[in-house]
């Protein structure tokens, strides 16, 4: 795909976010060429309710750049972290944090042939993701996926931004994460109840709930609640249970 050439109003954009964020070490016209790019595949492929790219660098990218401090705390000592997007969509946290910081290796694993399609795309036309290799996209389902020895608990870092409640997105992806990696859920700032619910489940799937945290998000967004969870003990086999039930019949 031909790399996205982005506007200067969203590179200036980015330039004004990023300096509250010097964790991050995307370039700007990085992150503004994604949001050029996913667009452009929206207008194809519908993946995402955001119209323009300053919608989408509003309502995405910034919200997986919050994700970076907790991230960067939690890095482990090993050359390639990797990370897990469960039900990545268009490449949303995963795209951002791929670029952002650039020693991930992040997996995108969705269902949808054309949510897959779109992400690769999107990835594909900004040459600082096409040129490191550092994206994989996967179609498939996580209670497939999370059975493959080259995946379950192989992850330092799981996403599941869209995916269910609480208590789904636990078993969708602790399965992938090794013992002492982190799940990190981004929910709403309603979420404190939800969140509480599913520490039973959570333990359950060999996690353990270690902390709850709101965040303030730039670009005059509304707040947001990250729950970290760390994987403290091997996933029961039993887990995932066969496709649909996670999200039919919560633990």
């Amino acid at each position: 795909m031909t790399p996205t050439s982005p506007s200067r109003e969203l590179i200036g954009f980015f330039q004004a976010e990023l300096a509250e964020l010097p964790e991050c070490e995307a370039a700007p016209a990085d992150l503004a060429a994604l949001c050029e790019a996913v667009h452009e595949q929206n207008q194809r492929a519908n993946v995402t309710a955001a119209r323009s790219p300053l919608e989408i660098a509003r309502e995405h990218v910034l919200d997986a750049l919050t994700l970076i401090p907790a991230i960067r705390e939690r890095l482990p000592e090993c050359d390639t972290p990797q990370l897990i997007d469960v039900g990545a969509g268009g490449g949303f946290p995963g795209l951002p944090l791929a670029l952002a910081l650039p020693q991930l290796r992040v997996t995108l694993l969705d269902s949808i042939e054309k949510k897959c399609r779109a992400a690769r795309a999107a990835a594909d036309a900004v040459p600082a993701l096409a040129e490191s290799g550092c994206v994989e996209v996967i179609r498939g389902r996580a209670e497939d996926w999370a059975r493959e020895d080259g995946h379950r608990e192989q992850y330092d870092f799981a996403t599941a931004r869209a995916v269910g409640a609480c208590a789904t997105q636990a078993e969708l992806t602790l399965p992938f994460l090794r013992i002492g990696g982190w799940l990190l859920l981004q929910k709403g700032a309603a979420a404190a109840q939800e969140i509480e619910s599913a520490t039973g489940a959570i333990e359950i799937l060999g996690g353990r709930l270690e902390f709850v945290q709101t965040i303030e998000r730039s670009g005059q967004l509304a707040p947001r609640l990250l729950a970290g969870v760390r994987k403290a003990a091997h996933t029961p086999e039993k887990y995932p249970r066969r496709s649909g039930l996670p999200s039919k019949r919560p633990l």
